[in-house]
């Protein structure tokens, strides 16, 4: 088991492949990577998941990598320190990219600290709005 991604190249292969909660139930498959655009650094992930087999649609859930363990082996997957009923009540985040103000809601909702680096993100002179985090 691994904690943590340095860079998105070591998340790519993970495209497609399930994710789990902490206690073991399937959210959904890992479908997209948002990094910082300046650190570049994978911070969340896009996890797709279908209503009924995908008779009802699908939706879409962002969940943050910090805590996030990945399981190799014959099956491999993605196993994020969240229940399910914690994921799917997660504020929405409409489109590709993830505003400062998004993000700021979305690190509050998870419970975690935004990153203290130097980077665009979460610093208090970039403007409300700025858009900073985006797909792989």
């Amino acid at each position: 088991m691994r904690q943590q991604w340095s860079n998105v190249q070591e998340l790519i292969p993970m495209r497609g492949k399930p994710v789990y909660t902490s206690d073991g139930e399937k959210l959904g498959d890992f479908e997209e990577i948002y990094h910082d655009e300046a650190t570049k650094e994978p911070e969340w992930i896009r996890v797709r998941s279908a209503t009924l087999g995908g008779i009802l649609g699908t939706k879409h859930f962002l969940v943050p990598l910090a805590g996030a363990e990945f399981q190799d082996g014959e099956d491999p997957a993605i196993r994020v320190p969240y229940s399910k009923e914690r994921v799917q009540d997660a504020p929405d985040v409409e489109g590709d990219w993830i505003s400062e103000e998004e993000e700021r809601r979305l690190y509050n909702y998870y419970g975690l600290q935004a990153s203290e680096r130097r980077s665009e993100t979460q610093l208090p002179d970039v403007g409300i709005g700025e858009q900073h985090q985006h797909p792989a």
